[in-house]
């Protein structure tokens, strides 16, 4: 088009009926608008490139139209080997086959070195009776497709870039495309083509968007680098600004069946793709994509991040945000997720290629309520939801530098897991790992934040690997043994299969050798969930299957469980509860495949506990189980708890070791016919009744050590009471070492005059209710201010207290009728000597006592300590 004849807009249009078909001889013509405003009319069918700029590089900006009924085989909004220093619109009304909004760079033989550029913003719009097979918010930069001559290419959009799709697109990126002889298996060398987007880009569906074809949609929201298998090639697609990508509405999503194939998507990313070695679609910012509509392509999905293959690179710098949303008004059995990962996807690597990157800052993802998941799964790894990267081949790295964050909200059914950390497994034929090196899927810390009423196959806090040789998918990057590296929190009514609060590790191949995976946690896991249900195993720490893999947590542990009921467990090894780490089916019982290095709590809230008698079955793991160490402390915590036909067991079956003690700590209200058994294999035992603050009731029959060594002490705190009502005369605290009774706190022993018989000392300043007949006696000091209370007729000389004369201690107490005071040893002694009384003592009797001052034989009515 001339620029010098005053020509404002341009019309090609006909009016003939049939239409006319505008080519050259058979080949494909080519056409610059030079700026000049162009549109194509209804039956006009050009076969040949359209250009918006010119063969020369012009000052304007461009705009080109294509009629409903018209066809263009290839758009670009620029130029040809040449600048458009302003900004490009299109608008494809009819039908085209490709369009890019920037310029088009083809370097060659005689044109070595080729620039066209745009040096604003791009604006591609498909409107509802458009279609295009293939779409580029940028700019298309191509080198020769043989040969070895060094070319460059260059078509930058120097702005930003906006996509609108309401009519059909096969695929749509919405950076630019930056291809090597148009083919990875293109025998050129020495080629470089770059086309990247300075700005943001911006790529939307409307709900009117679909698919040319019956099959699913591609969408990146990146940019697209193609190189060769030659390292001498490099192709770079950057985005330096952020991707905005959205397909958040479906005007056919309210239909009574599931939604039709044209409407959903093959594969959905947030970032950029690249292939081959030296190619690179990397965001600089950060990525933003939202979809209400399934990708159900069987090796990506929904993906937050890039998607790297063969050694290439599509890293995203700054966080992914990935929302998944319900369509407005959707029928029961519209889909809107098949898997959703959060960071990126690297595949296809191997030892001869450059590492395979795909990492991302950190990512935020959500699913919204109303969500419904995809019926249709890959078993490989059977994960609807990963909130880090997924690797599916050697020498691959998905790293995420920062935090995983994953929200599902209330209501939504996720059928696979939920894997909070990063992913590592083949699918099908997308990469293997036969190399010596493995992929990296490490991730800084992971969050995931459950609402209520949320159903999941299985919940993994950290990472899942299933037979990935020599590969490692760590959480802890950024954080230390004293912060929380994984944090899990459900809303209520949260039901689930199994919960790993770890990081989860299983080989398939059967052999249980080491085969190098490698999935460590540095920092604490904290892991707090309401029932619902949970009708598989709860594991506070990591998981190893049938490998000799490795999964140390260089933190603590924090297990709380609400509101659960506990099912029965038919034998010790199969309870539904597991405090630290677990191995299973190894041949090997190497101690060091996991360790927790800190120390690890399990607290069971306003729950039921199942069992099938007095035994141990039922009765949590306080650490971990076969082969799974703690280094230090571990304590079951049980708050309003109730207990059917289960006693509480220190001790199991197939327990890991711990180095440190256990604390059994009871909180609330709490009523049970079984024992409390505290001795296990590890170190000293602490039964704590109350925390100080929390009104506490407990009332059980016994506390029933089986063994001096290790000892087992009690603990009762302010606000709280322990009752022992065992039947007389049995006994209700075996081997038990030390007593100990804060202020406020209170010990009673409701039945039995059987002697309860401590081996070491007394202490605190709590109440002691003793029947009549009853009475303590240890081999320690009684130490403190206790106050005595007797339930029953008392009898002048039974011994209430029998402690060393090391005692320092007192006993206060008040007898309503007034009949009895204490007095010490045997001797008899006035009130006042009796008050005085202290440690040189070492026997505390009731005795009755006659008031001397009073008339009558009356008796004084007076509260007497004796030591």
């Amino acid at each position: 088009m001339p620029t010098d004849k005053g020509i404002t807009s341009f019309t090609i249009a006909t009016e003939s009926p049939t239409g006319v078909q505008i080519s050259q001889m058979n080949w494909r013509i080519t056409l610059f608008a030079n700026g000049i405003p162009l549109i194509v009319d209804k039956n006009i069918e050009i076969f040949g490139y359209v250009y918006g700029g010119g063969i020369h590089d012009i000052v304007d900006d461009s705009s080109i139209t294509v009629r409903e009924s018209a066809y263009v085989e290839y758009i670009h909004g620029g130029g040809r080997n040449a600048t458009l220093t302003g900004d490009s619109e299109i608008v494809v009304e009819g039908e085209t086959r490709l369009v890019a909004g920037g310029g088009h760079a083809k370097s060659s033989t005689q044109k070595p070195q080729a620039v066209a550029d745009v040096t604003g913003s791009t604006s591609i719009l498909v409107s509802k009776t458009g279609s295009s097979q293939n779409i580029y918010g940028g700019g298309h930069a191509e080198s020769p497709s043989s040969g070895s001559t060094t070319t460059q290419a260059q078509a930058n959009v120097g702005e930003s870039t906006n996509i609108t799709i309401a009519g059909k697109a096969s695929e749509s990126v919405g950076g630019g495309y930056a291809t090597c002889g148009g083919s990875y298996a293109s025998p050129v060398t020495n080629a470089s083509v770059v086309a990247h987007v300075v700005g943001d880009t911006n790529l939307t569906y409307e709900a009117s968007g679909r698919s040319v074809s019956n099959t699913g949609m591609g969408a990146y929201g990146g940019g697209y680098a193609e190189s060769t298998s030659s390292n001498t090639n490099s192709a770079v697609a950057n985005v330096g600004g952020s991707t905005h990508l959205a397909a958040l509405e479906d005007d056919e999503a309210n239909g009574t069946g599931y939604q039709k194939g044209y409407k959903a998507f093959s594969y959905f990313v947030g970032g950029g793709y690249a292939m081959r070695s030296n190619a690179q679609a990397a965001v600089g910012g950060d990525v933003f994509a939202k979809t209400a509509r399934a990708a159900e392509n069987s090796r990506q999905g929904t993906i937050g991040g890039g998607e790297a293959l063969y050694g290439a690179t599509a890293n995203v710098l700054g966080t992914v945000h990935l929302e998944v949303a319900p369509a407005a008004n959707q029928g029961s059995k519209y889909e809107n997720a098949y898997r959703v990962v959060g960071g990126g996807w690297a595949t296809c690597g191997s030892d001869d290629l450059d590492e395979t990157q795909a990492r991302v800052g950190s990512t935020d993802v959500i699913v919204r309520s109303g969500v419904k998941f995809s019926t249709t799964y890959d078993s490989s790894i059977s994960a609807n939801v990963v909130g880090g990267g997924f690797a599916t081949s050697s020498h691959s790295n998905v790293s995420v530098v920062g935090t995983t964050s994953v929200t599902v909200e209330s209501g939504v059914s996720v059928l696979e897991d939920i894997v909070g950390g990063g992913a590592v497994c083949t699918i099908g034929s997308g990469g293997d790992f036969s190399g010596s090196t493995g992929a990296s899927a490490d991730v800084g810390a992971t969050r995931i934040t459950l609402g209520d009423n949320v159903t999941v196959k299985n919940l993994i806090g950290g990472s899942k690997m299933i037979t990935a040789p020599q590969s490692h998918a760590h959480v802890g990057l950024t954080e230390t043994a004293d912060s929380d590296a994984i944090t899990v929190e459900t809303g209520a009514n949260f039901s689930t299969g199994s919960y790993y609060g770890g990081c989860f590790i299983k080989d398939t191949g059967g052999a249980k050798n080491d085969i190098g995976m490698r999935s460590h946690v540095t920092g604490s896991i904290t892991s707090s969930i309401q029932g619902g249900k949970l009708s598989g195993t709860f594991f506070g720490g990591s998981y190893i299957n049938n490998s000799m893999a490795y999964a140390n947590i260089s933190g603590n542990i924090t297990n709380v469980l609400s509101d659960y009921s506990f099912a029965s467990s038919p034998n010790s090894y199969s309870a539904k509860v597991v405090g630290g780490g677990t191995i299973m089916g190894n041949s090997s019982s190497d101690p060091d495949q996991i360790v927790v290095s800190g120390n690890v709590t399990t607290h069971l809230r306003n729950g039921t506990l199942n069992g099938t008698g007095n035994n141990a079955n039922s009765s949590p793991w306080p650490g971990g189980r076969t082969g799974a160490k703690v280094a230090g402390s571990v304590e079951l915590i049980f708050e309003n708890m109730a207990f059917s036909n289960q006693p509480i067991y220190a001790q199991k079956s197939y327990s890991g070791t711990v180095d440190g003690d256990l604390t059994i700590t009871l909180l609330g209200a709490i009523d049970t016919d079984l024992n409390l058994y505290p001795t296990w294999s590890g170190g000293n035992t602490t039964v704590v009744v109350g925390d100080g603050n929390t009104a506490t009731t407990v009332t059980l029959p016994c506390i029933a050590a089986t063994k001096d060594t290790p000892a087992t002490d009690v603990e009762i705190h302010d606000h709280a009471s322990l009752t022992l009502d065992a039947a007389d005369p049995a006994p209700v605290l075996e081997h038990v070492r030390n007593v100990a009774l804060s202020q406020d706190g209170s010990l009673s022993v409701q039945h039995s005059k059987a002697l309860v018989t401590i081996a070491g000392n007394l202490t605190g300043g709590g109440t002691v209710v003793l029947p009549a007949g009853g009475s303590i006696a240890g081999a320690g000091a009684l130490n403190g201010n206790l106050t005595l209370e007797v339930n029953g007729d008392l009898v002048a000389g039974q011994t209430y207290f029998d402690f060393s004369d090391q005692s320092a201690g007192s006993v206060a107490f008040t007898e309503p009728s007034g009949k009895f005071v204490l007095g010490t040893n045997t001797q008899t002694a006035g009130p006042q000597e009796v008050a005085n009384a202290r440690a040189v003592h070492r026997v505390v009797r009731l005795e009755g006592r006659l008031d001397r001052r009073g008339a009558g034989g009356r008796i004084r009515r007076e509260s007497h300590e004796a030591g």
